[in-house]
């Protein structure tokens, strides 16, 4: 199946070449971008999956990369693939790509989420209940622990 699947790749241009190719030859393919694999079937009915294939070279994302990169760079069917490889140019480019989106993302942190402590939660419900008229039950007690002063002493 391998042998198969590396004469396809030379002679296929883009995704639907390589799928037609490969019927010629009798075997089946399930690719829909619904899926994360690829299914092949051979002409006696076995199934295999893209990642059982031990060679990433035919995993689904691989293979749209490769067929993007030869759209992009007009790959002619026979033709001289790169010494270096394909995957380099795309690889690259991706690294080319975040390292600017970094820079542009340069922002600083956040800062961080307030932490209400018991004590500080007591101290917003009083404040609230002030703002609202209403009277507090234990001021005297509330002026200790906080260190604040209503200007009312008791």
């Amino acid at each position: 199946m391998v042998f198969v699947l590396n004469q396809a790749l030379e002679e296929a241009e883009d995704k639907e070449s390589f799928v037609e190719f490969l019927e010629r030859e009798g075997y089946q393919v399930k690719w829909s971008a619904s899926r994360k694999h690829i299914t092949f079937i051979t002409p006696e009915g076995y199934r295999c999956r893209d990642s059982s294939l031990h060679d990433e070279t035919f995993l689904k994302d691989n293979l749209e990369y490769l067929f993007l990169y030869r759209q992009l760079t007009n790959f002619e069917p026979g033709g001289e693939e790169p010494s270096y490889g394909w995957l380099y140019g795309v690889t690259y480019n991706a690294e080319a790509l975040t390292r600017y989106l970094e820079q542009a993302m340069d922002v600083p942190d956040p800062p961080p989420i307030p932490v209400w402590t018991e004590s500080k939660q007591r101290q917003r419900e009083a404040l609230k209940k002030l703002a609202h008229g209403q009277r507090l039950e234990n001021i005297e007690s509330f002026e200790e622990d906080e260190g604040y002063s209503f200007g009312m002493s008791m």
